[in-house]
């Protein structure tokens, strides 16, 4: 059951965020969410996670990045995969916000979705070790190895196949192995001649 403090400062929030959204205001009057913020960590209030999407859209919509990320730091915003996956939304015009997104998201142990994340942005190797550290056996080995061609560099590929070969049971038979070691061998090929 939701208390009426919970109500109070949910409903206080969400008026702010409102009210920013419809006219606009600056920066540091979109700041004074801070105290909000703080008031309902401090009392142990849960915010819906909808009202902290909304300050992170409203805050990336104004460009507040690095309020933004005051926000994120400070826990203000509190963490939670649709946070997470509103700050890698928002944080296609600015770096730092993605890498907060990405960061939550390891934070949560949400491996699964780092590491697709981590392959979609080209970081492939790197989420094969962070794969295998955190025992991340859910990610299709065909992503990875459409990546590793993409780069066209035949001893990526041929380190990706070897760690599907090495973590996942039963790769040898898969079509994914077959298909690849071809393509490997033609790189290869074309390379000593």
């Amino acid at each position: 059951m939701i208390s009426p403090i919970q109500n109070r400062a949910t409903d206080h929030l969400r008026w702010m965020c409102q009210t920013w959204w419809q006219f606009n205001f600056s920066g540091d009057q979109m700041l004074a969410l801070i105290p909000c913020g703080n008031r309902a960590n401090l009392e142990k209030v849960k915010v819906h996670p909808n009202l902290s999407v909304l300050t992170v859209q409203l805050l990336a919509r104004g460009e507040l990045y690095a309020e933004l990320g005051l926000f994120v730091i400070n826990k203000i915003l509190e963490p939670s995969k649709e946070v997470a996956l509103q700050l890698l939304e928002s944080g296609r015009q600015n770096s730092q916000t993605r890498k907060l997104g990405l960061d939550m998201l390891r934070q949560l142990s949400l491996h699964h979705d780092y590491v697709q994340l981590l392959v979609q942005d080209g970081y492939y190797l790197e989420a094969l070790r962070y794969a295998r550290k955190h025992k991340v056996s859910t990610v299709r080995p065909s992503l990875f190895l459409e990546v590793a061609l993409a780069s066209n560099d035949s001893q990526n590929l041929a380190a990706v196949l070897r760690f599907f070969l090495d973590f996942t049971p039963g790769f040898r038979t898969t079509s994914d192995y077959s298909t690849y070691c071809r393509i490997l061998k033609e790189m290869n090929s074309t390379v000593s001649a």
